[in-house]
């Protein structure tokens, strides 16, 4: 009877265990955050979809021709495909103006995996948004560093730069976070690479304005050559455990039949 007693008790503990999970921070991210997530997994066609958990269904246009292309980040499961550019054939994503695409003046968080090897002094768009307002914000690449700014109604908004080169060919994890309105972090491969408190306009930022993957319609020099994957924003700013966790793909979780929470980056080859 004893030992009857204890496994009760030892189950019931498996059991809360088990419904604490989400709390605890498994999976932790809440898809609502997500303002768009582009997995690139497509592999052929014109349009490259959100993920269909994301709650805004807007899709990305390909332009020019960008080239499907086996995805080959290292140590990422389920990954399917990326989208490759070519300067020479000004190539890109053009996503039509959405009202979640203007960020007012909340903290925000973009990242992407890009991989390329020019560093020059040009601009390399990755994601990027500006309005005739002056108002924008982007993740870019020039002189080999990885680029940042959130640039207000005010035109207000200074560009923080990488410390670390992420032009070497190697396929690179970047994000940038702004929150409390000013301060601004760059995270390269899930580490802090540099951090400031006056490094975006204090104004909202809502460029009213058609967004770009891969280039900047119209700005001969912006054009983006290599390969990037996984676009997202985030209506949060993100921790510095969470932007590690998004690296590797497990910060957004699914629930499986039995209603366990799984990694999201783990299982996308299932859709």
């Amino acid at each position: 009877m004893k030992l009857f007693g204890q496994f009760t008790i030892n189950c019931l503990v498996v059991f809360i265990c088990i419904g604490l999970l989400p709390a605890v921070g498994y999976g932790a991210a809440d898809w609502e955050d997500v303002i768009f997530y582009y997995p690139m997994n497509e592999g052929a066609g014109g349009v490259a979809k959100q993920h269909p958990k994301a709650p805004n269904q807007f899709a990305a246009k390909l332009e020019n021709g960008p080239k499907w292309v086996t995805d080959d980040i290292p140590d990422t499961q389920g990954n399917k495909a990326a989208l490759e550019f070519l300067i020479a054939k000004e190539q890109g994503l053009t996503i039509f103006d959405h009202p979640a695409l203007d960020l007012g003046t909340g903290d925000v968080t973009l990242e992407a995996w890009a991989k390329t090897e020019i560093g020059d002094e040009n601009h390399k768009m990755i994601i990027t948004t500006w309005g005739e307002n002056g108002s924008g914000y982007y993740l870019k690449i020039s002189q080999g560093l990885l680029l940042t700014r959130y640039n207000d109604t005010d035109r207000v908004g200074p560009e923080v730069k990488s410390v670390t080169n992420v032009a070497d060919g190697k396929w690179h994890h970047m994000a940038s976070t702004r929150q409390n309105r000013t301060e601004v972090k760059i995270y390269i491969d899930g580490k802090l690479d540099v951090e400031t408190n006056e490094g975006a306009g204090p104004g909202a930022v809502d460029p009213d304005a058609n967004f770009y993957i891969g280039w900047q319609i119209n700005r001969p020099t912006r054009f983006f050559e290599g390969r990037i994957d996984e676009a997202r924003i985030w209506s949060r700013a993100l921790t510095g455990e969470e932007i590690l966790q998004a690296m590797n793909g497990g910060i957004l979780s699914v629930e499986s039949a039995g209603k366990l929470p799984l990694s999201w980056g783990r299982i996308k080859s299932s859709y």
